[in-house]
């Protein structure tokens, strides 16, 4: 059965590697990130995931040896060597969010907005945005028991909602 695998590679290094697999359909999501240089705000292409990038292929026949895939770290998962597949729908998701260039867009938030979490342990929570931690997690206030709690959670389970008064 042909099933999509995380990939590990050196940071740095994801499409060159990901390109010398000619045999295997790879996909490697790229993103704007944003740096500062000399004061000024400048964003550049960076992958979505550092040291990752999909592979699609049969589980037998990964790659394994670093030696014939330069960079190329592994294709395990969690447990005893095995490799962890990933559902089509979550390569899906990701190809759904590309746009003409190629590029995944990721969901952009004001401070204050009110967002809603769609996936993980906290699916339809309600909460406010309050920035990102880092390129792909992002920070919401949710009321969890009655306290207040800044939370860190994955950019790409968010989205906007309209809170009707």
């Amino acid at each position: 059965m042909i099933n999509w695998f995380a990939a590990r590679t050196i940071v740095g290094r994801e499409a060159k590697v990901a390109a010398r697999l000619t045999r295997f359909e790879t996909f490697l999501p790229i993103s704007l990130e944003p740096y500062y240089l000399f004061g000024k705000r400048k964003d550049r292409l960076s992958p979505l995931f550092p040291g990752y990038f999909f592979l699609r292929c049969d589980p037998e026949l990964r790659p394994t040896r670093r030696d014939d895939f330069w960079g190329l770290l592994g294709a395990e998962g969690t447990g005893i060597g095995e490799p962890l597949s990933l559902a089509d729908a979550i390569i899906d998701e990701l190809r759904g969010r590309l746009n003409q260039e190629g590029v995944i867009v990721l969901p952009q938030f004001e401070i204050g907005d009110t967002v809603q979490v769609t996936d993980g342990p906290l699916v339809d929570r309600v909460g406010l945005y309050q920035g990102q931690s880092t390129p792909e997690r992002a920070v919401i206030l949710l009321t969890i028991l009655g306290r207040d709690c800044h939370v860190p959670i994955d950019s790409l389970w968010l989205k906007a909602v309209e809170i009707h008064q």
